[in-house]
């Protein structure tokens, strides 16, 4: 099992390591689980940027994980499994340590062309983690929180390297109408959609929850600092339905324009250039405002729809001194009668 071990020189580069502010069931917060979910990974093909898993076992037992690596539309294209030994931390980079043993199939599925000119120049997706009660067994574990997990986005060469809490899938055993709301009914582990949310809030208040929320809302900034900057928004979501939204976005005046998007995949990479109104964006400084994204039961969202997003800024393309990047999770709401 390999131990974490990170140079001193990544640790001095980290900017920002995005830490949630609650431990609440349907939340992905910093809170231990059962399963884990990187909800997206980026890497270039062959040398460069690319994503680094991290895994504590802190329950103090043995651990048995199955990894499925997943395309933008939730296809697998790589299975891999490794026990973890109580009190262990372990960490995968996703290019090295996954992608390139697939298969020349897999490895295929995975290419995303990220500028967007028609040639794939990086692999992109999303990784699920299972708990099983061993490597061998067709038997999930239960009632097992004791995992909680990390990514870093790092490409020392260009001088960057950012951290982020990300789920760890917790199993909640009490059946109480709040909580079935909050969970698969039949693995006990939390849903991350809008009626999870709304059943977690009706919790706090001591109410009955409310199973039809009205809409599904995330509230990312934006911020491209200069040429040399770009900001993705990495939107994983528990389906591939496609749907139009109609987002309103804000620059630093408060002025507000609105825009469709469409969202195609379980994964989808957004370039916020490709979104944000021209009227927001300057090519000789920098911009930035915020994006009031929401998803209305019935048009563009389905109560069921788990939703998790993490926004990415960064700038490469000068000295390694001034490069740096940025990555966290974005805020979330969910709109109810109630």
């Amino acid at each position: 099992m390999k131990k974490l071990f990170l140079a001193l020189s990544v640790l001095a580069m980290l900017i920002f390591a995005a830490v949630p502010s609650q431990a609440l069931v349907s939340m992905p917060d910093a809170a231990p689980g059962q399963d884990v979910l990187l909800p997206f990974f980026l890497t270039e093909i062959t040398s460069g940027e690319s994503t680094l898993l991290v895994i504590q076992e802190v329950g103090g037992a043995a651990q048995y994980l199955k990894f499925y690596v997943n395309d933008i539309d939730s296809a697998v294209a790589y299975n891999y499994q490794e026990s973890m030994s109580a009190y262990d931390v372990a960490f995968w980079n996703v290019r090295d340590d996954f992608i390139a043993n697939a298969s020349t199939v897999g490895k295929n599925m995975l290419l995303y062309d990220l500028s967007g000119d028609g040639v794939n120049d990086h692999y992109a997706g999303y990784i699920d983690i299972q708990n099983w009660t061993s490597l061998t067994s067709s038997v999930r574990t239960t009632d097992n929180n004791s995992l909680v997990a990390f990514m870093y986005q790092i490409d020392l060469a260009s001088g960057i390297a950012s951290a982020a809490i990300i789920p760890a899938i917790e199993y909640e055993g009490n059946t109480q109408p709040q909580s079935d709301n909050m969970v698969n009914t039949t693995t006990r582990l939390e849903l991350f959609d809008a009626r999870a949310l709304a059943a977690a809030k009706a919790r706090i208040a001591g109410v009955t929850p409310d199973a039809t929320p009205t809409s599904f809302s995330m509230y990312p900034r934006y911020y491209v600092h200069d040429s040399n900057a770009s900001n993705y928004l990495f939107s994983w979501r528990s389906t591939t339905t496609e749907y139009t939204y109609d987002w309103v976005f804000y620059d630093e005046a408060e002025a507000p324009l609105s825009g469709p998007v469409i969202l195609t995949h379980e994964l989808d990479i957004i370039n916020v250039d490709d979104i944000v109104p021209a009227g927001h964006q300057s090519s000789t400084a920098s911009w930035a405002g915020w994006i009031n994204m929401v998803g209305t039961t019935g048009t563009n969202y389905t109560n069921t729809d788990q939703w998790v997003m993490y926004n990415y800024q960064k700038v490469v393309g000068g000295t390694v001194g001034t490069n740096w990047n940025v990555l966290y999770g974005v805020h979330r709401q969910v709109g109810t009668d109630s």
